[in-house]
């Protein structure tokens, strides 16, 4: 699941025009370092991310919605 998910963002940012520089997760959260235009804006970016990636992940692992607290795979806040 972690290579699919780190595969998802980097598709993700590369079809929105900005890339991810670094990525490093652990088993309950994981850190980003994002290269964008000054034109980008940052929530905005973050939002796709953990939009995107939670609904494709859910797609590919149907069971994880059930191990996670409220069925959610993203902290409302980044």
């Amino acid at each position: 699941m972690d290579d699919r998910l780190k595969t998802l963002l980097h598709e993700i940012a590369a079809n929105q025009k900005f890339s991810i520089e670094e990525i490093e997760s652990d088993s309950d959260h994981i850190h980003l370092l994002i290269e964008c235009m000054p034109q980008h804006y940052i929530p905005s970016l973050v939002k796709g991310l953990k939009g995107v990636s939670a609904r494709l992940l859910f797609k590919s692992f149907p069971e994880l919605k059930s191990q996670l607290w409220g069925g959610h795979l993203w902290n409302p806040s980044y």
